[in-house]
């Protein structure tokens, strides 16, 4: 029932959605280093158990004072996140993970979409992207074409289920871009992003 476009035989009765969300679920709890577990019996129920980190659990905070407005103000800024990923529940997953994050991300699933999303590339923007995009383009295409149409070194951080073979396929290094394996560790990622924009 994790699996993505899984649906329970509804016998005949007209079926809402499109079976994402638990793929969804279980993907976002991935992230955040959470785990889900399910327990189901007929005629009784079903029970869903969430395991939270301790460390993640925040104590409340105290309540803060007249000028704490003001003082957010000086928080730094964040890069802004563009991601290509065309699996619809590792984009999700990978999107709310980056969100919760304090991020400000936008989002593709397709090379059309992220024509798109990539017309509008600000200066201090970086690129995550899926290594295997489609049949013919590859993130690592993507971004050099970004590159060549922006005379720059746009930062970016390729993603792949295979990084030995992604690898062996770049022949020489490539300045300001990160290549991680999927499933991503959700530190490793973040602290790409923190080294990229770092200065």
């Amino acid at each position: 029932m994790f699996d993505e476009y899984y649906q329970v035989d509804t016998q005949g009765s007209k079926r809402s959605g499109v079976g994402l969300g638990l793929a969804i679920v279980r993907e976002v709890s991935r992230l955040l280093g959470y785990s889900v577990a399910v327990t189901s019996r007929v005629g009784s129920g079903t029970q869903v158990r969430i395991r939270i980190p301790v460390q993640r659990v925040a104590a409340p905070s105290p309540a803060a004072p007249r000028e704490a407005p003001a003082a957010a103000s000086t928080a730094p800024k964040r890069n802004r996140l563009l991601l290509i990923e065309d699996n619809d529940s590792v984009r999700g997953a990978t999107e709310l993970f980056l969100t919760l994050e304090g991020y400000e991300i936008l989002s593709a699933g397709t090379i059309e979409e992220a024509e798109m999303l990539l017309a509008g590339l600000r200066q201090d923007d970086v690129l995550i992207s899926d290594y295997h995009l489609d049949a013919k383009l590859t993130g690592l295409d993507v971004l050099q074409e970004l590159r060549t149409r922006h005379a720059r070194d746009v930062p970016a951080i390729l993603l792949t289920g295979d990084l030995a073979s992604m690898l062996r396929a770049v022949k020489t290094p490539i300045p300001r871009c990160r290549f991680l394996s999927k499933p991503v560790d959700t530190g490793a990622l973040l602290a790409a992003i923190q080294e990229l924009t770092a200065g």
